[in-house]
């Protein structure tokens, strides 16, 4: 079966790979993938005909790292996996000429792959439609909102509020959720209260409004407020302050000893999903009243 140069008229992107059919005849057949890359978070390696040249980037390994570190500075491995499986005998001293050969290899099969710039998916400073943006808001009748579109939270206090109409019979579900079981955090009512649930690692706090909802409109918020001592603290190791308000009037507050960011993990709003937050409900626990909007703000 041919691979289609086209599609509808859009031109298709050339089909990557080796055929391993010669091995199911022939279990003794030569390899005829002689050449593969890799790159990930600025991590990077060629293989070609029996060996192998890689790079550790240190800076691309720790997320949450606040500065990129150069990468002309990584150290390169070389290694003949052909005959050093387990890559256990470094060689880049003793054939340093491969090592090049190698290293010009991987630039030509990682700019045949858009692979450049390196490590651009974490890389501070890349373009974001979040940068330089302190207010934003979200409303319910969209889809999941990606971690591309959500504010860095992880690194400043905030607030997010919720404008809702709770009807004379009550309201109960999930307004506000982010992340999952092992980092992330969770806002929703229940039996008449209004609840936030983090989750960072082993830590799990609950905040319970003292108040219950008034029925109507109602504007509920919840503050982060960061401690001063962690403003020069990288994302994951961020403590501070957590408050809910009710139409403005504080009703709870308790000391969130760790907020960490759910990397990578959507923005739901009305109701919850993936790996649950809480246990508190079934999912997705969706919002019985009117879920107006909701306005995230970086302080």
């Amino acid at each position: 079966m041919a691979f289609p140069a086209a599609v509808d008229g859009v031109e298709q992107q050339q089909l990557d790979g080796v055929s391993f059919l010669p091995t199911f005849n022939d279990p003794n057949a030569p390899a005829a993938h002689r050449t593969q890359y890799f790159e990930m978070l600025g991590n990077r390696a060629i293989y070609h005909d029996g060996w192998v040249a890689a790079a550790r980037h240190e800076a691309g390994v720790d997320l949450m790292a606040e500065k990129e570190t150069d990468f002309a500075l990584d150290r390169w491995e070389l290694y003949h996996v052909a005959e050093d499986f387990s890559e256990a005998r470094g060689l880049a001293q003793k054939y340093p000429d491969k090592l090049k050969e190698l290293r010009a290899l991987f630039d030509i099969e990682a700019r045949k792959n858009d692979v450049y710039p390196l490590g651009a998916a974490f890389s501070p400073g890349k373009p974001s439609p979040t940068s330089g943006k302190q207010k934003f808001i979200y409303y319910p009748d969209g889809p999941r909102i990606p971690d591309a579109l959500i504010p860095d939270i992880g690194q400043s206090s905030y607030r997010i509020t919720a404008d809702v109409l709770i009807p004379e019979s009550g309201a109960e579900g999930v307004m506000v959720s982010y992340g999952d079981r092992a980092t992330g955090f969770v806002w929703y009512v229940k039996d008449g209260h209004l609840i936030y649930e983090n989750r960072a690692g082993a830590q799990h706090q609950v905040l319970v409004s003292q108040a219950q909802l008034p029925r109507g409109r109602a504007v509920l918020a919840f503050a982060f407020e960061r401690n001063e001592s962690d403003q020069n603290k990288m994302v994951g190791n961020t403590s501070g302050t957590g408050r809910l308000y009710i139409d403005g009037q504080l009703t709870a507050q308790t000391s969130l000893p760790m907020m960490w960011q759910a990397r990578d993990r959507p923005l739901l709003l009305g109701r919850s999903a993936n790996s649950p937050v809480s246990e508190a409900f079934v999912q997705p626990f969706e919002f019985t009243g009117v879920l107006e909007k909701v306005t995230v703000e970086l302080q």
